[in-house]
């Protein structure tokens, strides 16, 4: 989790680190609402939430799902 600003821009970005499927999803502060979900494109990582502009302050979590066990790196810039 990490906590932003209402209008703060948050980039991440999901890279696995073997082989499988990871997916990445920007989750509001309720703790229910997908507020964005990864998206591919990018050769160097499975998949991305680019430029999202938070709606409100709160605290924001990443939920990474996909293939069991399967490691990963997430990056996240704000």
């Amino acid at each position: 989790s990490f906590t932003g600003a209402a209008g703060q821009t948050v980039t991440a970005a999901l890279t696995a680190l073997a082989s499988g499927n990871v997916d990445v999803q920007l989750i509001a502060p309720n703790g229910t609402t997908v507020l964005a979900s990864g998206v591919g494109g990018a050769t160097n990582v499975n998949e991305a939430i680019q430029s999202f502009v938070l709606p409100a302050a709160g605290t924001y979590y990443l939920n990474v799902f996909g293939d069991g066990n399967l490691p990963y790196n997430l990056t996240v810039a704000r």
